[in-house]
């Protein structure tokens, strides 16, 4: 009997957060701006139904909102949507069911948003643009171009100066198919890792509201690289010097998406690192951390010092929080 009524409850629970979706799925797809608020709200209710019952039950709430959202749009859309945010809640129920570490649920959910966006861009690109890679490229920069054109007649009818508008006209020449090729990676990378901590922290608050204690997120101060994450960041700057040396064209994507990777995670290290210290030993405010950070992403040379510190407490641990320091002693 009791079994009887679980399941009755888990469909009954399943219709309401499928309508849920549904609405949401609407809202985002017809609504401009919203699609990126939607990429943080439309995994809740999947997080929330996997926690709450079972994963067959929050499978079949996906399918079903799939399947009704795509007899009211793009049907490949609604199935690529359905695919990313599924996913991602998936992911965040699981790791919130199983009360797994918030950097470990950030990282599944960083892996999961990654694929499902490389996916939904090939599909888009060969089913809905139905056009290739390279073409899709050329026409996407052509339009940004287009749109920068326009932009600077409207700027120079503005009374703009001719300095400011040869600036933005430089900005605008670097965007190139080349400049998309070459980093395209970090940008995905970077972007899944960023959409999943904002996630993570929206996840968190709204769950608090139904009455569940996420792990809290590693405070910055603390923010460290153990060496196997370490060996994986810089690996691809090796590999892609090789590549090139070769003569193999990927080796100059993997190269710079490499560097651009390694240097942001490790000044970040390096803030993190110069943080601790600076609030635990001579008591700075957090407004002079902030202007230090601030200082790090504006100005080279201070930027490559935080690099260098974050490299070298990959090595150190000047803090020895990290249990699988390179260092022991």
């Amino acid at each position: 009997m009791d079994n009887s009524i679980y399941k009755t409850k888990s469909i009954v629970e399943a219709g309401i957060i499928s309508a849920i979706i549904i609405v949401l799925m609407l809202i985002t797809n017809y609504m401009p701006f919203i699609p990126f608020v939607g990429t943080l709200i439309l995994p809740l209710p999947v997080a929330v139904l996997y926690v709450r019952h079972d994963f067959k039950v929050t499978i079949l709430a996906i399918v079903v909102s799939a399947a009704i959202t795509s007899m009211l749009f793009n049907p490949i859309q609604a199935v690529l949507s359905a695919i990313s945010f599924g996913l991602v809640g998936l992911v965040l129920g699981y790791g919130i069911r199983k009360d797994k570490d918030s950097t470990i649920i950030i990282f599944w959910i960083a892996v999961v948003t990654l694929i499902s966006t490389i996916l939904s861009f090939v599909i888009t690109v060969a089913l809905i643009e139905k056009t290739t890679f390279a073409a899709f490229i050329i026409s996407t920069i052509n339009m940004f171009n287009d749109a920068m054109k326009q932009a600077l007649d409207l700027y120079k009818g503005m009374g703009l100066s001719q300095q400011q508008l040869e600036q933005l006209n430089t900005i605008t020449k670097m965007i190139t198919p080349e400049l998309f090729i070459n980093l395209g990676a970090a940008s995905l990378i970077m972007g899944a890792f960023i959409s999943a901590i904002l996630n993570y922290v929206v996840a968190k608050a709204v769950f608090k509201r139904l009455g569940y204690n996420l792990k809290k997120l590693r405070a910055f101060t603390e923010l460290y690289i153990n060496s196997f994450v370490g060996a994986i960041i810089i690996l691809p700057i090796p590999l892609g010097v090789f590549l090139q040396a070769k003569k193999i064209p990927i080796g100059t994507p993997i190269l710079l998406s490499g560097q651009i990777i390694m240097q942001y995670v490790f000044v970040i290290i390096g803030i993190s690192v110069a943080a601790y210290f600076l609030m635990n030993k001579y008591k700075l405010t957090k407004g002079i951390i902030a202007l230090i950070i601030f200082a790090a992403f504006t100005i080279p040379i201070i930027a490559t010092t935080f690099l260098y510190l974050g490299l070298a407490d990959l090595i150190f641990d000047f803090r020895k929080i990290n249990p699988d320091r390179i260092l022991k002693k």
